[in-house]
């Protein structure tokens, strides 16, 4: 698998600040603490209605390994704003209420919310090179 697809680096967050957004959003939402999280009303209907050129596909035209990934500042398929694809079988699981799926929908919402217009070096840090927390996609012009 490229580089490429492991993504390129963005400023860390404390988990305590992630966690104190995630609350703040479901306070907003009126969800409470305990109700499960409307995974794909949020990817469909809130970030669709509340992020100007926001969209997402689900598609098998991910590589091979890869479940989703977005791209915070756009990409070829969506230059004007922010775009999330979801493999199909992961789509499906979180329709089906499955875990891991949910969480992988989540995660990719957190970076669009987290990491849009992050200044990344195109000769910065990628892949291999980067700890776990340090991940994160760019738009496509920093491909090459």
């Amino acid at each position: 698998m490229s580089d490429w697809l492991h993504g390129v680096k963005v400023p860390a967050l404390r988990i305590a600040d992630i966690r104190s957004f995630a609350t703040s959003i479901r306070q907003n939402s009126q969800i409470g603490i305990h109700d499960p999280f409307p995974v794909l009303d949020f990817l469909e209907f809130s970030l669709t209605g509340g992020i100007d050129g926001f969209d997402w596909i689900s598609s098998d035209d991910l590589p091979r390994g890869v479940e989703a990934c977005a791209y915070p500042d756009g990409c070829a398929e969506n230059p004007d704003g922010p775009y999330i694809k979801i493999r199909d079988t992961v789509y499906e699981a979180a329709h089906r209420r499955e875990g891991r799926a949910r969480l992988t929908i989540l995660h990719e919402c957190g970076h669009i919310l987290l990491h849009r217009k992050v200044a990344v070096h195109h000769r910065g840090a990628i892949g291999a090179q980067l700890a776990p927390y340090e991940f994160g996609m760019a738009g496509e012009y920093l491909r090459g």
